[in-house]
């Protein structure tokens, strides 16, 4: 059975886990000196990028029976390809006026299948809550052409096919 993995966003995941590395110290050190205002400041900030480090850093695997999220081991969530209704990739930065400067691009795994408005939303509202997705490269969407039957589609996303 070939099985393919990658992470959502390595350099997200790396921005984001860097700084609750420096945030969470800071926040134990103002706990430690009584400044309270500064220790829950420091602690908010770690929190709110643990749960970006933890959305970045998840881990897709795309095998013969769909696609799954997970992180550390632990699955988040798992969707058939039975349950996925478009495959896709879209590049973030809609306003544009040239079409080589798309932002940055994901490919996504949709529940329900999507129209033009309904994708330059998706690009407007990114992260999406309901799918599951990756950032772009060659290699990802190689993997996903083998086992996905559908057409791949794409929104504001330049040249992703060769």
């Amino acid at each position: 059975m070939k099985k393919h993995q990658f992470m959502v966003h390595p350099f997200k995941f790396a921005a984001a886990l860097l700084t609750v590395a420096c945030c969470l110290p800071l926040a134990l050190y103002a706990a430690w000196l009584h400044h309270w205002i500064s220790f829950a400041i420091f602690l908010a900030i770690a929190i709110l990028f643990g749960v970006i480090a933890v959305n970045y850093g998840a881990v897709l695997t795309i095998d013969e029976s769909g696609v799954q999220r997970s992180f550390l081991g632990i699955p988040l969530r798992r969707m058939s390809w039975s349950e996925i209704k478009e495959v896709g990739v879209v590049g973030l930065k809609v306003f544009s006026r040239n079409s080589k400067r798309t932002g940055t691009r994901y490919i996504y795994f949709s529940p329900r299948p999507l129209d033009k408005d309904a994708r330059f939303r998706l690009a407007l509202e990114w992260p999406p809550r309901q799918m599951l997705y990756a950032s772009y490269n060659r290699m990802r969407v190689e993997a996903i052409q083998f086992l996905w039957t559908g057409p791949i589609e794409t929104y504001n996303a330049g040249d992703v096919f060769f």
